[in-house]
């Protein structure tokens, strides 16, 4: 079973999760004999948090309930929160599950986190700007790593900066190994382009 994380701080930029989050959800394009999954919301500690658009994230798991294995799939969103001390908690947790052989996937200021702790020093990733992350994450080193994508894959990371969430769900959705190839290409092409003939192919995809 794959286990993913969706790992809520307060001012959560909600609107980069909405695309991966109503898909996991609904499972609505999920092919036939998808791996089974479970998604939890766990957050620093149990509590509600509360976004940056007012809306209320319930985490019933805190950072050490996280199971750390090649089946874990923990996802950081761009918070408000992300320069707070507390926040090293959860990047010690995304290097264990790199380790282990799991995956990992942060977007916009969860990136500064990632790269401040040495998760972006060996593997290549991109954010919102490069010197940007270089100027607010004192400890990064991985500049030689950087491309200048929307988003990145490597190794089980999963990077993009905040204009990058339609092509960082995309990753996300393919290392999850729950749609087929042609499902992700048609959903990406219609929310890409808005062409309403890809929608029509999404929902006449077969889903096996």
């Amino acid at each position: 079973m794959v286990k993913v994380y969706i790992y809520a701080s307060d001012g959560l930029a909600d609107w980069e999760a909405g695309y991966i989050m109503a898909e996991l959800n609904t499972k609505r394009f999920f092919k036939e004999n998808a791996p089974e999954i479970s998604v939890e919301v766990v957050g620093f500690s149990k509590r509600q948090y509360r976004t940056m658009g007012g809306m209320l994230l319930n985490a019933t798991l805190s950072v050490k309930d996280i199971e750390v294995s090649d089946k874990a799939f923990l996802i950081l969103f761009g918070a408000d929160s992300w320069n707070e001390n507390k926040q090293k908690y959860i990047i010690d947790k995304a290097k264990e599950i790199l380790r282990a052989g799991g995956h990992v996937a942060g977007i916009c200021g969860a990136t500064v986190a990632l790269a401040n702790g040495g998760v972006l020093d060996g593997r290549k990733h991109t954010s919102n700007d490069k010197e940007l992350l270089k100027s607010v994450a004192e400890n990064y080193r991985g500049e030689e790593y950087y491309v200048t994508e929307k988003a990145v894959f490597d190794r089980g990371l999963i990077t993009a900066g905040s204009a990058g969430v339609l092509e960082w769900t995309k990753l996300i959705m393919e290392n999850l190994g729950t749609f087929t190839a042609e499902t992700i290409d048609y959903w990406y092409k219609f929310y890409s382009t808005g062409n309403p003939e890809y929608y029509n192919c999404l929902i006449m995809s077969p889903m096996s």
